[in-house]
Parts: C-alpha cells; structure tokens; sequence
C-alpha cells in the first residue's frame, strides 16, 4: 500500500470513528462535527503536499470552502448547544454556507481551465444539458414550493433557494471537468467529486424540504450526509489521480465512454417529460 492510500485509509477510519460517537454521544455533538470538517480540510492540504498537482491554488481554494462550511457549520451547533437558540435562521452559519458557492467556483473553474487549452463547445454544450436537467427537479419540488410560504420572510426564502442552486452550479462546474479532456477513461479524484457534491445538492434539499415543515433538527442521522460531502472531497483531493486535474490533457476528448455518455444525455433530456408525467398523474 502506498504512502497516499494508508493516509487515505487512516482519514476515512478517523471519520467513522468520530461519525460513530457523533451519532451516540449527543453531548459530544458540536465539537465533533467540527472536528470532522477540519480534518476534510487537512485533507484537502495533505493531498495537495503529498501529491504535488502542477497547479496548487484550486485545490487551496477547495480547501478554504471546506473551512469556511465548517466554519458555519459550527457556529450554528455552538450557538445550539450552549446559547440554547432553536434552529437560529437566518444567522451568520448562512453567511458562511453561501460564501462557500463562490469558494467552490473559483476552485473548481480553476481546474477547468487548468485541463485544457482551446474551445470544447461539444463538452460544454454536454455539460449545460446535464446542469439544465438536474436544476428542473430542484426548481420544481423545492424552489417553486418555497416561493409559495407565507410565513417566511424574503430574506429565510431567498437563503433556503439559493443553496440547492448553488449545489446545481458546483454539479455544473464538475460536469464540465467530466467533458473535458483526460489520458484515463475513469478518474477515481473526479469520481469522489462528484459524489459528494451528489450527497450534498440531496441532503440540502432534504433540508430544505424538512425546514419547509418545521421539522428539521441537528444531530440525527441525517446529518450523515454532510459527512460524506466532507469526508468524499477529502478523499478526491487524496487519491493520486487528482494531479490529472491540473495537467494539460493532450486533446479534447471527454473522460466519459461513448455509450455512457448517450445514456446520460438521454436521461438528462427525459427528466422534464418525466417530472409532467408525475405532475399530470
């Protein structure tokens, strides 16, 4: 096993075990869940120093959003658990959760532009195909109901639109480094990317959907999904094939095979007729 993947191993042993207490001990609850978002950071960093990218400050960037959501993240359970303040929102953790989105973009179009030289419009014209079929669920089962609270003021109903959006946009960013041209079909750091920007744009809808019912609270299993964010970003920027994201790819040609991604493009088309299907059911 090489020096990368036992850090690996040890991070993700670290987080299950800090997970398993956090969700057994809920005493232990605040300084826990910030001990988990700084390790994602350190993370982020040790995979930079060992792994030595051929352009650092993407991945410094990805580093400070990571800090800055860990940031608000325990801000928000302080506040909780020693001001005795119910699910304060808005608060500053907002402030911080939403100055992530600008965080993840420069890093993440920072690798974008690292990848490849020239145009890629077939990649590009890809990626707004995904983006424009994954953003129309979030629109319609979340952002359209929100529209329509009444006991929310503009300002709670503004913050609870704008995560999922932006969880849409980081998705963009990565569907794009997917477009773009790479000497391996399959890429173990953009794989980890993807899924925990999956994990998050799902768990902050549930979120939203739970703070639309007044039923959402702190420390539950649910909270298991942030975790994953941090912890599959941690990894991304661990694993070895996270310098690939930084290199010069020889010519545009999209990490994706052929025939999978047909099968995305055609599941990214069929999601609108499939959302007026249910609707008109």
């Amino acid at each position: 096993m090489t020096r990368t993947r036992r850090l690996m191993a040890v991070y993700v042993f670290l987080v299950v075990g800090l997970t398993s207490i956090y969700l057994t001990v809920p005493r232990a609850l605040t300084p826990l869940w910030a001990l988990i978002g700084l390790l994602s950071v350190t993370a982020v960093l040790t995979g930079v120093g060992v792994n030595r990218p051929a352009h650092r400050w993407p991945w410094w960037v990805l580093a400070a959003a990571l800090l800055v959501f860990t940031a608000g993240d325990t801000y928000y359970n302080v506040v909780e658990a020693y001001f005795s303040a119910a699910n304060p929102f808005p608060s500053p953790a907002d402030a911080c959760y939403l100055a992530t989105y600008p965080l993840f973009t420069i890093g993440l179009l920072g690798l974008v532009r690292n990848r490849v030289t020239g145009r890629d419009l077939p990649g590009l014209l890809d990626a707004l195909i995904f983006t424009a079929g994954l953003a129309l669920p979030v629109w319609v089962f979340l952002v359209q109901p929100l529209t329509h609270v009444a006991d929310l003021t503009w300002m709670q109903r503004a913050i609870s639109i704008a995560y999922p959006l932006g969880d849409v946009l980081v998705l963009a960013l990565l569907v794009r480094l997917l477009t773009l041209g790479s000497a391996t079909s399959r890429n173990r750091a953009v794989q980890l990317l993807v899924l925990g920007t999956l994990t998050l744009l799902c768990f902050d809808i549930a979120y939203g959907v739970l703070q639309l019912n007044g039923t959402w609270q702190a420390g539950s299993v649910l909270d298991s999904g942030w975790i994953v964010f941090y912890t599959a970003w941690g990894l991304a920027a661990m694993h070895p094939s996270m310098t690939e994201l930084t290199a010069r790819a020889s010519r545009p040609q999209s990490m994706l095979p052929q025939p999978l991604r047909l099968v995305l493009l055609c599941g990214a088309v069929l999601i609108a007729p499939a959302i007026l299907f249910y609707e008109g059911g």
